[in-house]
């Protein structure tokens, strides 16, 4: 089962800014100054909001992270003791690693390799990966093993527009690639050039995320892995 889109909409959600306000821009732009101030029909302080969106958010990518994890104490342990900022420093020092975290877990999330840590980390049954991804996670001491094939051959290909006339792996040479930051597919690709004469430094590699079609249509990128 493809969950790709389903990936990039929680990102989406994440990211904000479509119906409601961005959470980076808005914390980054409120004055420090006021961040110890109860806002009108608020129990709590901007200092204490962020404090607790930054602590629960932390929790959450320490969780999926590390399966030796323990969360804090509920609820306490998700709130500042204090209404206000010892200094500014402080507020500044706490948007910049909520903002560092947030996008952390945006780039965990789009990241399909996620699956093998869940499930090594036995919080998942099971889950549907990528054959060469099983073995780079066993390489690193993952606990998975492969019991079932959906597919017998890899299905990874290069992709590119008709009149980009690109027919061949060294046709690549001097172009830019997409892919979805997946590092298996640098091996795949790094393999298709050396047999056609080609190495992979000859190439730029771009990650796409999983716009791969559309950074191939829009010329970001002169060919793409990846897209099926």
């Amino acid at each position: 089962m493809d969950d790709k889109a389903a990936r990039e909409q929680i990102v989406v959600l994440l990211r904000g800014g479509e119906a409601h306000a961005n959470v980076t821009k808005t914390i980054q732009e409120y004055p420090a100054a006021l961040a110890g101030q109860r806002l009108a029909g608020s129990p709590n302080t901007p200092w204490r909001l962020l404090e607790h969106m930054r602590i629960a958010q932390w929790d959450i990518i320490e969780f999926c992270k590390n399966p030796n994890h323990v969360s804090p104490d509920f609820p306490d342990g998700y709130w500042p003791m204090e209404d206000s900022p010892p200094d500014t420093d402080a507020w500044d020092e706490a948007v910049s690693v909520f903002c560092a975290d947030l996008k952390s877990i945006q780039e965990y999330v789009l990241d399909p390799t996620t699956v093998l840590q869940t499930v090594g980390a036995g919080k998942d049954t099971f889950g549907i990966s990528y054959q060469t991804d099983v073995l780079l996670a066993r390489a690193q001491g993952v606990p998975v093993v492969s019991i079932a094939a959906l597919v017998q051959h890899p299905l990874l290909a290069v992709m590119a527009k008709k009149e980009a006339a690109i027919t061949r792996p060294r046709d690549l040479v001097g172009k830019t690639v997409g892919y979805p930051g997946i590092p298996s597919q640098e091996a795949f690709l790094a393999t298709m050039l050396e047999t056609d004469g080609a190495k992979l430094a000859d190439v730029t590699l771009v990650n796409v995320s999983f716009n791969l079609v559309p950074a191939l249509i829009s010329g970001q990128v002169a060919a793409v892995m990846g897209a099926y």
